[in-house]
């Protein structure tokens, strides 16, 4: 990830923001390209998804509702330098427009948006970076969260799934293997002074 982030910086300069809040969020890439800036609190260093940008319209997530995500200190940076790049041009915060815009400064085009990506990753493969999908950003996300420790219902609410079972199915591959006996238990009831053993119910039975 850091060898494709650090090739886009360098070849593909126009889509490195774009590719690292793919890769640090978990997003779509409609919900990112629809991206505005109202939607982005540097404050709370937090995004809020609440719609996606698809065949040049702006619509409803997939999911049909809003959702915030947290931004990482390097995504927030970036986000921090871009806004400011831009302040002069666009007055970024009184301004609905587009955090991500195409070379012109207009929407991106998801299909040109498509093609510099395929640019990069052609790029990408010649320093042996495997070819990818665009939407294996939101892969990789998923799978560095689960192998961190993030639980199946964190992650799907930061993908927007509607329903944990869902990201479960897709991800249940990269949850850590099940070990040990069953020491959770623990050693069975202690009869003490303080402590008498629990009456057999339907319920712990």
């Amino acid at each position: 990830m850091n060898l494709l982030l650090a090739l886009a910086e360098e070849r593909e300069p126009r889509i490195f923001a774009p590719l690292l809040c793919l890769l640090h969020t978990g997003m779509r890439r409609g919900e990112m390209l629809g991206l505005r800036w109202s939607e982005v609190d540097f404050t709370r260093g937090r995004i809020s998804i609440v719609r996606a940008l698809v065949r040049g319209r702006d619509v409803v997530p997939k999911s049909k509702r809003a959702r915030d995500v947290e931004m990482t200190p390097r995504l927030r940076e970036t986000l921090e330098r871009l806004a400011g790049s831009r302040a002069g041009r666009e007055g970024i915060g009184s301004t609905p427009g587009r955090v991500f815009t195409a070379p012109g400064g207009g929407d991106w085009d998801a299909h040109n948006f498509g093609r510099v990506w395929r640019r990069l990753r052609t790029v990408a493969a010649r320093h042996g970076v495997r070819p990818l999908r665009l939407h294996d950003c939101r892969h990789t996300f998923a799978t560095l969260a689960l192998e961190g420790g993030k639980s199946v219902t964190w992650v799907s609410r930061v993908l927007g799934h509607s329903d944990p079972s869902m990201t479960l199915r897709v991800y249940a591959h990269v949850l850590p293997e099940e070990s040990g006996g069953l020491d959770f238990l623990g050693g069975g009831p202690k009869v003490g002074r303080n402590c008498a053993p629990e009456k057999p119910t339907h319920a712990t039975l």
